[in-house]
C-alpha cells in the first residue's frame, strides 16, 4: 500500500505529521466515494506512550487515561476549541476523568432538527501504554472526528485531537490516518505538578497546549502517542 504524507489544517495548528495510506491515491473501491451519500465505519486506536522513560520529570505512580470520548461531528466542529474558556462539563472531564457530563452536553448539542455530534465513549481507564478502540461511522454531514482523553492524575490536563477529517479528496475517504496526539491544560486548576493540591484557577484561564514540563517541552509541545483510524466497512 502506497504511504504518503499530509496534514490537515487542525492537526498542522498541533504541529503534528499525519500519515495516510490509500490505494492508487485514491479510495481502494477502485471508482471512489460519493461523498454526497457516504457512510463509512472507522475503527479509532488511541495508542498513548506516557512512560517513566519518557516523561521522568515527578512521573506519578498509578498513571492512566480516562475512557477516550470520540465525537463524530462537521468539519469546523470539535469537542473544545484552544484559546476558549472550557465548559463546567470539560472542567469535570479534564480534572476528574468522568466523561458522563462531556458526553451530555455533546449528545444533546444541536437543535430538535439536527444532530451536531454522534458520540462514542470507551468504557473504562487503561494504563499509560495500554490501547484504546471504538468503532464510528461518519455520513455526509459528519465527516469530522475529535477525540479527548484525561491523564490522572492531573490538575487539568487531557490529551486530544481536534476536528480531523475523514474526507482525503473529492471523491475519496482515507482508508487510514494517523495523527500525533499533545496535551492540552482545560485552564481550570492552577497546579503544575501531576499530583498538585487543588487549586482553582480563578478567573479561570482558556484552554491552551502544554508546553512546559513535566509533561511538555521547554517551548514545544509533545507528543503523547497517537490516534489511528481506520475505515473497515469494504
Amino acid at each position: 500500500m502506497k504511504k504518503i504524507f499530509k496534514a490537515t489544517l487542525a492537526v498542522l495548528l498541533l504541529g503534528c505529521t499525519v500519515s495516510c495510506s490509500n490505494d492508487d491515491d485514491t479510495n481502494t473501491t477502485g471508482d471512489g466515494d460519493d461523498i454526497q451519500n457516504i457512510q463509512a465505519t472507522y475503527t479509532v486506536t488511541f495508542t498513548p506512550d506516557f512512560t517513566e522513560e519518557n516523561y521522568p520529570d515527578n512521573y506519578p505512580s498509578g498513571a492512566m487515561f480516562s475512557g477516550m470520548v470520540v465525537a463524530v461531528h462537521d468539519e469546523g466542529n470539535g469537542i473544545f476549541q484552544p484559546g476558549t474558556l472550557a465548559s463546567g462539563a470539560l472542567r469535570v472531564f479534564a480534572e476528574e476523568g468522568d466523561s458522563a457530563d462531556l458526553i451530555s452536553e455533546l449528545t444533546t448539542a444541536g437543535d430538535e432538527d439536527s444532530v451536531d455530534f454522534f458520540v462514542t465513549s470507551y468504557p473504562q481507564s487503561e494504563g499509560p501504554t495500554t490501547s484504546q478502540s471504538v468503532t464510528v461511522t461518519i455520513d455526509p454531514t459528519h465527516t469530522s472526528i475529535s477525540f479527548a482523553s484525561a491523564l490522572r492524575p492531573s490538575p487539568d490536563w487531557f490529551v486530544a485531537i481536534n476536528d480531523v477529517s475523514m474526507i482525503e479528496g473529492p471523491s475519496s475517504l482515507y482508508d487510514e490516518l494517523t495523527v500525533n496526539v499533545v496535551a492540552y491544560d482545560a485552564g481550570t486548576d492552577s497546579g503544575d505538578t501531576y499530583l498538585a493540591d487543588n487549586n482553582p484557577t480563578v478567573p479561570q484561564g482558556t484552554i491552551q497546549l502544554i508546553n512546559t514540563p513535566p509533561l511538555g517541552g521547554d517551548i514545544t509541545a509533545v507528543v503523547i502517542g497517537t490516534l489511528t483510524f481506520e475505515r473497515t466497512d469494504f
